[in-house]
């Protein structure tokens, strides 16, 4: 079956005309169609059939109607036409009066091409002859578009009269699939069609397109589908895409070569800043060359219809040209203020060898990092290249490195800097370098923590003098050693310090100035001071921090409101904070958000989602793992391991967090690391133990005391507790009057008054105190504290006849008991449910371990909560003293459960009790 290129529905129209014809009855046919659009080819195969069908077939142009090769092929005689005097019209006339007589004996098919150009004799013929009922076929084709107005005027009165009319409009895309298999012998991809689109449904463009990627090697075909190669496309193939274009006007072609440097899609504007003018002087040629069917409107801006012809008209400028065009436009649109447009242009101008375009490349770049980093980074790291100058990649290098710092990818921005120190040759290229890696140890600590990367910006108190350093990065290191030297014991000093930073302009100084005096009297206990402090430091943020979020204000502000318990101020202050690095695309800035969420969670009794947030800060390897962040999060997960009883990863989290706390002056977030490692030391040592290590921390000092004391409402009474149980009177003393000191310096913050009271109700054994404390507490934890501190009293006070404890002070006691046991319940933490559980049982109250459910008698599920987990212990092979241990339980109640175990399960021995548990394990993951 032939294909006709695609025309099959065409070119039965035509054949139906020859069938009319060969049954006597004639007919006419109207052809039209634009250049390439198979007219040609559609008349050929049809004149092909009417041969096959044994018809006289002869073929005319329209402004040669007498050629004497018209009735030679009809049969005729062939000077019949060829008298000069007789005019062109009148020669169609008797053409017409031959096939009407009886010496055609054969059906004939006559073709009048380009009849756009007929003669006005000619147009009249051509209608007279579609009057007579002639045993032939007329075919008339004619080009879309051309030709007079007389010739539109025969057409449709010969389509009034019946003639066929078909109109030769583009391909659909399932036939120029087609068309493209039938070329190339295989499926076309989804890429080939959308390339060959460029022909606009143009079966002749389509085939010579074809034929030209087969003949070049474009095309390969694998599993039975043609793919473009990848890489430039051929000459021949722009030659062929590029030759509609030679008919546009000269302004035209020079706004397609412009347009087509800046990308497929532009904005007009773009090209305005380029040419110096206005969108009104580019109006006729973006007009041309919409009508040519080149470039199309897409919501506010322009491109090119179609992919090949952009790539064509791309690639026929030469590389420097192109390069230069790039530049022009990069450097117009910089002046405009057109920072990211402005970038993105410089670099691909840089990319293609302009070395010119570095200097305004590196000026846009530096603009952008302070608003778009992650964009900076992208542009100047894609302009890094093997060919490009030492001087212009070293340049470029610093970008990529200051620009993975602002983003918080602290360490891709120290591995740049270091890579990079290691060639280069520009000494301020290398100041720079030297001055990221500098802040990158400042930011994360290593210099304190022996990592490689301190051997090679140096210890924090050598001045940062690095040669050719700008004032910039000078007073963002002075700024970032202040913090690291950080003592709190001197406000005057630090207020000095502070204002130092402030004085010397840059915002980044200011906002660090602003936190030094903000953590330094949050330790001092003027905490209305602090939180006015870190408030109006945050007046200095804006875009375009080179440190990032670094000094932000807002995580340090939202760890001192959870230590206050002003949870939904510090939850609003956290969320804006995310939303904002979000939407800024800087996720490697999270962790700053993560970890006082972390504690947020933590205090809220959500230790499941505290325990994700500290797990997210610190695995969150290379983005930004500063100081505080990771001491915040390790405190946390450390608490949390502690409240569920996971000795393991106690021991594992505390030395880690011991030493952070060495080196951690600065953090607001310290007195809960301190106030974590306290409580590892009473879990496991007792008062006596929480006192010895307070001496070994050296946090006997005043402003270390109030630094500890501030990690919550309850902690004060805690230490008293501890103090007064080893007989350390003066330490007890001591820590009530700078609860009570905190408190009167802060009137209006709640939390402190009833801390102090609480410290003191306890210092001086006043139960009515006590119960008022207990009502006042907000906090989960800090009432179970009070409650379980009034039950403790009632039982010291209270009178032991014959040795006992009266009924009911007794009663009166457990039912306080009992309430801080479900606080601390209510708080997930198992140290201090222990306690006080086994204070109730020495008092003959029973408290279950378990909400009521309904269980079965006898197998897994008939186990209590406690029960399981002693199961689960001693099937790992455990002792029941170790058990015990990580439990927080005696070795005796352990022996307890564990009887009940074997009881339930129907065993005998620990080694039924492992083979059970790994065949109930095995079952669950089947």
């Amino acid at each position: 079956m032939r294909t006709v290129g695609g025309r099959m529905a065409e070119y039965g129209l035509l054949t139906g005309v020859l069938d009319a014809a060969a049954a006597g009855e004639g007919g006419f046919a109207l052809v039209e169609g634009g250049p390439g659009s198979g007219k040609t080819r559609l008349l050929a195969e049809a004149m092909a059939a009417a041969r096959a069908q044994g018809f006289s077939v002869g073929r005319v142009t329209a402004d040669h109607p007498g050629d004497p090769e018209l009735p030679v092929a009809l049969g005729l005689d062939p000077d019949a036409l060829r008298d000069p005097a007789v005019p062109r019209g009148e020669a169609l006339t008797r053409l017409g009066d031959h096939l009407g007589s009886d010496r055609l004996r054969r059906p004939a098919l006559v073709v009048v091409d380009d009849v756009q150009w007929a003669a006005p004799g000619t147009v009249a013929a051509l209608r007279e002859l579609s009057t007579r009922r002639l045993p032939a076929a007329f075919f008339l084709a004619r080009r879309s578009g051309g030709g007079s107005r007389r010739t539109d005027r025969l057409f449709s009165a010969l389509a009034e009269h019946g003639a066929v009319r078909c109109v030769l409009g583009p391909l659909g895309d399932d036939v120029v699939a087609q068309v493209l298999a039938d070329a190339l012998g295989a499926r076309p991809s989804a890429e080939l069609l959308d390339l060959c689109s460029a022909a606009q449904g143009a079966p002749g463009a389509v085939l010579a397109l074809a034929g030209v990627l087969r003949h070049t090697g474009s095309v390969q075909v694998r599993e039975s589908v043609a793919e473009i190669v990848s890489g430039p496309l051929p000459p021949r193939v722009r030659e062929l895409v590029l030759r509609p274009l030679e008919h546009l006007p000269t302004e035209s072609r020079s706004l397609l070569n412009v347009a087509a440097v800046v990308g497929r899609s532009f904005a007009l504007g773009d090209l305005t800043s380029l040419y110096e003018g206005t969108a009104l002087g580019l109006l006729p040629a973006v007009q041309e060359a919409m009508a040519a069917g080149l470039l199309e409107s897409a919501g506010d801006r322009l491109g090119f219809r179609h992919e090949l012809v952009w790539r064509c008209v791309r690639d026929s400028l030469p590389t420097p040209v192109r390069a230069a065009l790039l530049r022009e436009l990069g450097g117009a649109l910089l002046r405009d203020g057109q920072l990211a447009s402005a970038a993105q242009w410089l670099a691909d101008a840089v990319q293609a060898g302009d070395e010119r375009a570095v200097d305004d490349l590196d000026r846009a770049a530096r603009e952008l990092l302070k608003v778009a980093p992650r964009r900076a980074v992208d542009l100047a790291s894609g302009a890094l290249g093997p060919t490009g100058s030492a001087s212009r990649n070293a340049r470029l290098q610093v970008i990529t490195a200051l620009g993975l710092l602002a983003e918080g990818r602290l360490a891709g921005a120290a591995e740049t800097a270091r890579t990079a120190l290691s060639a280069i040759r520009d000494p301020r290229a290398a100041a720079e370098l030297r001055c990221t890696l500098t802040v990158v140890d400042l930011m994360t600590g290593d210099s304190m923590t022996g990592d490689p990367t301190a051997a090679a910006v140096g210890p924090v108190d050598r001045p940062a003098v690095w040669p050719g350093a700008s004032a910039e990065h000078r007073s963002r290191i002075e700024a970032l050693r202040a913090r690291a030297s950080y003592r709190p014991d001197d406000l005057m000093a630090v207020d000095a310090r502070a204002e130092v930073l402030r004085a010397g302009g840059e915002p980044e100084s200011a906002m660090a100035g602003g936190l030094l005096r903000a953590v330094a009297r949050w330790h001092g206990g003027l905490v209305a001071a602090a939180l006015a402090e870190v408030r109006a430091a945050q007046d200095f943020a804006g875009p375009g921090a080179l440190a990032g979020y670094f000094w932000d204000g807002r995580p340090l502000l939202a760890t001192m409101l959870v230590q206050l318990r002003q949870l939904d101020e510090a939850d609003m202050v956290l969320g804006e904070l995310a939303k904002e690095i979000d939407g800024a695309d800087l996720p490697a800035w999270r962790p700053l958000v993560r970890a006082p969420h972390a504690l947020l969670a933590l205090v809220s009794g959500a230790l499941d989602d505290a325990a994700a947030h500290a797990e997210a800060v610190l695995d969150a390897t290379g983005d930004a793992q500063v100081g505080g962040a990771v001491l915040t999060a390790l405190s946390v997960r450390t608490e949390v391991a502690l409240r569920r009883g996971d000795q393991d990863r106690v021991a594992q989290c505390a030395r880690r967090l011991r030493t952070l706390t060495d080196t951690a002056a600065f953090e607001a977030g310290l007195g809960h690391a301190l106030l974590t490692l306290l409580r590892i030391a009473d879990a496991q040592g007792g008062p006596g133990a929480v006192v010895r290590l307070l001496a070994d921390l050296g946090r006997g000092e005043e402003t270390a005391l109030r630094t500890v004391s501030l990690a919550g409402p309850a902690v004060p009474a805690w230490l008293v507790r501890a103090a007064r149980s080893t007989g350390d009177h003066a330490l007890a003393q001591r820590i009530v009057t700078l609860a009570r000191e905190t408190a009167a310096r802060n009137p209006g913050i709640g939390t402190l008054t009833d801390a102090a009271a609480h410290a003191d109700a306890v210092l001086h054994g006043s139960p009515p105190a006590l119960r008022r404390v207990a009502a006042a507490h907000a906090d989960p934890w800090a009432r179970a504290q009070a409650e379980e501190d009034l039950g403790l009293l009632l039982l010291a006070e209270a009178p032991r006849p014959a040795g006992d404890i009266p009924y009911d002070d007794r009663t009166a006691a457990a039912e306080h008991l009992q309430a801080a046991l479900l606080g601390y319940r209510e708080a997930g933490s198992a140290p201090d449910t222990a306690r006080v559980r086994s204070v109730l049982r020495r008092l003959g109250v029973r408290s279950r371990h378990w909400t009521y459910a309904t269980r079965p008698a006898t197998g897994w599920g008939s186990l209590t909560g406690t029960e399981r987990a002693v199961a689960d212990l001693v099937a790992t092979g455990v002792t029941n003293r170790e058990a015990a241990r990580q439990m927080f339980l005696s070795p005796h109640t352990v022996n307890f459960h564990l009887r009940q175990v074997f009881r339930k399960l129907g065993i005998g021995s620990r080694v039924e009790l492992a083979r059970m548990h790994r065949d109930d394990e095995e079952g669950e993951a089947e």
